[in-house]
């Protein structure tokens, strides 16, 4: 499995801010940078010589959850969950079954069942076992 690395969810997060706004407080815009650093370590670790995170569709819901849970940015973070799991996705060779389209992020009817779900978790209303049913449910292999 391709992980991100903490560089890469800050670059999601200053990009997502540029190019749909909001406020980015240099130099990386964290607001909890001991969550990010945990989540880096979260996706990867293992016990007992067994990942604690085996699937694509586990740490794609990983990704997502914390970045959003944990307000881990002063803002975007909603933006920089979702983005953050679609490009790992991409990365292991799969995607959400609905199609979307990065560069018209979050300006695509395709979005609304991501976009909603993303609100769900912001709202507290999801966990992150059903973050990972979700993903396990609404992803496929290119």
């Amino acid at each position: 499995m391709r992980y991100l690395a903490k560089e890469h969810i800050i670059l999601i997060n200053r990009k997502t801010v540029e190019q749909q706004g909001g406020n980015f407080v240099s130099p990386y815009n964290l607001l909890k940078e001991g969550s990010l650093t945990y989540l880096i370590e979260m996706a990867e670790a293992e016990m007992f010589e067994k990942k604690l995170y085996p699937k694509i569709a586990d740490v794609a819901a990983l990704y997502m959850h914390s970045i959003i849970s944990n307000h881990t940015f002063q803002d975007g973070n909603k933006r920089t969950g979702l983005l953050a799991a679609l490009i790992f996705l991409n990365l292991n060779g799969s995607q959400l079954k609905q199609k979307l389209a990065i560069e018209s992020f979050f300006r695509n009817e395709a979005l609304d069942f991501a976009y909603d779900f993303t609100l769900k978790v912001a709202n507290g209303d999801v966990s992150l076992e059903e973050c990972k049913a979700w993903f396990e449910e609404n992803i496929i292999s290119l």
